[in-house]
C-alpha cells in the first residue's frame, strides 16, 4: 500500500511538471512571435523611408530640365558627375546635392543615439553596376554609425540605370 501511495505521488509530480512545461513553451512561443512581428514591421517601416527619401523633392535642383528635381535623379546625376542648376551661378555638383539631402532626410527622420530607440547609427550609399558584374559606389557613402554596432535593419532599392540604393540602421 504504501508503494502504491508513492507511485502515485511521483506519477502527479511528473504531470504538474508536464503541465509547467507546457504552459512555458506557450508563453516562449508568444515571445518568439511577437518579436519576428516587430522585426517585419520595422522591415517595412525602413522600406518605406527609403522609398519616400528617394522621392524627396530639391526645389533648389534642376538637373536635365526637371524641376524640381527629386533625390533618385539627383543621384543619377551623381553618377554621370553632372550638376544641379549648370551654367547658373547657383551650379552644384549633384554628388554634393545627393550628400547633404540623404544626410538631412536621414538624421531628421530617425533618432540617432537617441535613449528611447536601439538606432544608434545608419548607412545611405548608391551603387552602380558595371559591366564587369561588380558595383561600383556612387558619391561618397553617407555613414554615421560606431564601427562595432550591428546591422538591425536594412534596405535595398533599384532606381533605374543599374543603380542601387542601399540603407542601413546600426543598433
Amino acid at each position: 500500500m504504501v508503494k502504491k501511495k508513492a507511485q502515485e505521488e511521483i506519477v502527479g509530480f511528473v504531470l504538474v511538471i508536464l503541465v509547467v512545461a507546457v504552459i512555458f513553451l506557450v508563453f516562449l512561443g508568444i515571445a518568439v512571435r511577437k518579436s519576428d512581428t516587430r522585426e517585419k514591421t520595422e522591415n517595412t517601416e525602413v522600406s518605406q523611408f527609403l522609398d519616400a527619401a528617394l522621392q524627396f523633392t530639391i526645389e533648389d535642383c534642376i538637373i536635365r530640365g526637371i524641376q524640381p528635381a527629386k533625390l533618385k535623379e539627383v543621384i543619377r546625376a551623381c553618377k554621370d558627375n553632372n550638376k544641379c542648376n549648370p551654367g547658373e551661378s547657383n551650379e552644384k555638383p549633384a554628388c554634393e546635392v545627393y550628400s547633404e539631402t540623404a544626410r538631412a532626410i536621414t538624421e531628421n527622420s530617425w533618432k540617432i543615439n537617441d535613449k528611447d530607440t536601439p538606432i544608434s547609427g545608419y548607412s545611405f550609399k548608391a551603387t552602380s553596376d558595371s559591366s564587369t558584374g561588380s558595383s561600383q559606389a556612387i558619391g561618397n557613402e553617407i555613414i554615421n554609425h560606431p564601427s562595432s554596432s550591428p546591422i538591425i535593419a536594412e534596405v535595398q532599392k533599384p532606381i533605374g540605370e543599374g543603380i542601387t540604393v542601399h540603407f542601413l540602421l546600426f543598433g
